[in-house]
């Protein structure tokens, strides 16, 4: 049984067959269905646990958790749309969003991928990446320019990968306007998070200028 026709076999629980389940659409699917699959457990924080299998990454967090609205708010607004590997949504019984399925990606290669950084979990946007790297690094600044969500994330090369030789984003639950990052973090960050995305704009434009 292939990995799409396995994520076929799962349904939402009000008994919607996604029989429509195509390589580039999302599904909706019921929390119990999820949680009955074979998954390895990969880590538990106090708001979500991680799981895996050979084929997808699931992100599942507690149901009083403020992300899960949050979470159906940012994909309805397309925020993924063209830079994650989403493949489906979970919803519980009172139809809250308790998570997503992602496909699986390779890690990021340093030396190929990205320029390593002084700093472990950072992408060194002082030195120029790799042409496609910067191309796919710019939609994210796209979607800052077009929706005035921020994807917080993107500071942290493990939350990048590849697939299929094409670059994906996979932690989807940290995208906010300035306002609301403020509120969460110290204005140093909210600063360094607005460099980083004004370098970005530099090295593509950079990069147009070149071709």
């Amino acid at each position: 049984m292939t990995s799409l026709q396995r994520l076929r076999k799962l349904f939402f629980f009000l008994g919607i067959w996604t029989i429509n389940c195509l390589a580039n659409e999302v599904c909706f699917y019921a929390l119990e269905e999820v949680e009955s699959w074979d998954w390895n457990h990969l880590y538990t924080t106090e708001r979500h646990s991680v799981y895996y299998n050979e084929d997808f990454y699931c992100k599942i967090w507690g149901e009083d958790s403020e992300r899960c609205s949050h979470f159906y708010t940012l994909y309805e607004k397309g925020i993924f749309r063209e830079i994650a590997p989403l493949t489906a949504l979970i919803f519980d019984i009172e139809n809250l969003c308790r998570g997503y399925i992602t496909s699986k990606c390779e890690p990021l290669v340093p030396g190929v991928d990205f320029t390593p950084s002084p700093h472990t979990e950072a992408l060194n946007y002082q030195i120029k990446q790799p042409k496609e790297l910067t191309l796919f690094l710019h939609k994210f600044a796209e979607i800052f320019d077009t929706t005035g969500y921020l994807v917080a994330d993107t500071i942290k090369r493990i939350n990048l990968g590849k697939r299929n030789g094409r670059y994906y984003f996979f932690d989807l639950d940290d995208a906010y306007t300035v306002e609301q990052l403020r509120e969460r973090v110290d204005q140093e960050l909210v600063d360094l998070y607005l460099k980083n995305y004004a370098k970005i704009h530099d090295f593509y434009l950079e990069y147009c200028d070149q071709k």
